[in-house]
C-alpha cells in the first residue's frame, strides 16, 4: 500500500514538474504573432511612404516641363518679330559709309546727320541716298557729294537733294546744296574759282530741258540748275560721272 501511494506521488510531481516546465513555451509562441504583426506594421508605413517617396521624386521631372512652358510662352511673347520690332523702334537710319583716303576720318555719317538736325530735318529722312567721293578742289582730299533720294521729303517731279562736303584731314565741311538735281551727275575737267564744274540736265517739273554746268562761285554751288544758263551747244557734256 505505501508503494503505491508513493509512486502515485512521485507520478504526480513528475506531471507537476513537466506542466511548470511547459508552461512558459506558451508565451513564446504568443509572442510570434505579436512579431509577425510589428513587422507586417513597419512593412506597410515603408510601403505607405514608397508612393510619396515617387511623387516626391517626380516633382523635380516636373519643373522642367513648367520652365519649358514659361519659355515658351516668353518667346510667344518676346519672340524674334516682337525684338523685331523693339529694334525698329530704337532704329535710326544710317546713311552708307565709306572708307576715306589720305588719312581721312570716316565721319561723313555724323556731318550728314548733324547738317539735317541743323536744317530740323528727321534723319531718318537721310535713306536712302548716294555717295560719291571725288577730289572737287585738287587739295588731295576726297570731297564728298551725296544724293538724297526720299521721293517724299527731298525728291519731285524736277530731280532731288544734293550736298557737297569739303574733304579736310579732320573731316568734311558742309560746302552747298543744290535741288533738281536728276541723273546724270558728271564732275567736269573746267574749273571755277578752282573747283571743278558740275554738269546736270534739267527737265521735268515744267522746266525747258537743257544741260548747264553748275560753276562755283566761290562759297558755294548754284541752289537751283533751272537758273543757269545752258551750255553751249559746241561744249561737249563729258566729265566723270557720279549719279
Amino acid at each position: 500500500m505505501k508503494r503505491s501511494v508513493v509512486i502515485v506521488g512521485l507520478a504526480l510531481l513528475s506531471l507537476t514538474l513537466i506542466m511548470a516546465c511547459g508552461k512558459p513555451e506558451e508565451p513564446a509562441k504568443a509572442q510570434k504573432p505579436a512579431v509577425k504583426q510589428q513587422a507586417a506594421a513597419e512593412k506597410k508605413p515603408a510601403e505607405a511612404s514608397k508612393p510619396a517617396a515617387e511623387q516626391q521624386a517626380a516633382v523635380p521631372q516636373a519643373a522642367p516641363a513648367h520652365k519649358e512652358a514659361e519659355h515658351k510662352e516668353h518667346h510667344a511673347t518676346h519672340g524674334p518679330e516682337h525684338q523685331a520690332s523693339a529694334k525698329h523702334e530704337h532704329h535710326q537710319p544710317e546713311p552708307a559709309k565709306s572708307k576715306e583716303k589720305h588719312g581721312q576720318k570716316t565721319d561723313l555719317n555724323q556731318v550728314l546727320l548733324a547738317y539735317l538736325a541743323k536744317k530740323g530735318d528727321d534723319p531718318k529722312y537721310a535713306d536712302p541716298h548716294q555717295t560719291a567721293r571725288i577730289d572737287l578742289n585738287g587739295d588731295g582730299h576726297q570731297d564728298a557729294l551725296v544724293l538724297l533720294q526720299n521721293p517724299m521729303y527731298y525728291c519731285g517731279t524736277g530731280g532731288c537733294t544734293m550736298l557737297v562736303f569739303k574733304g579736310t584731314k579732320s573731316g568734311f565741311e558742309f560746302v552747298s546744296r543744290s535741288t533738281l538735281i536728276r541723273s546724270p551727275v558728271l564732275v567736269s575737267d573746267t574749273k571755277t574759282h578752282g573747283w571743278r564744274d558740275l554738269l546736270v540736265e534739267v527737265s521735268g517739273g515744267g522746266a525747258t530741258p537743257k544741260k548747264v554746268a553748275l560753276k562755283f562761285t566761290g562759297g558755294k554751288y548754284p541752289l537751283n540748275p533751272s537758273t543757269q544758263p545752258p551750255l553751249p551747244k559746241n561744249q561737249p557734256f563729258k566729265g566723270t560721272k557720279v549719279f
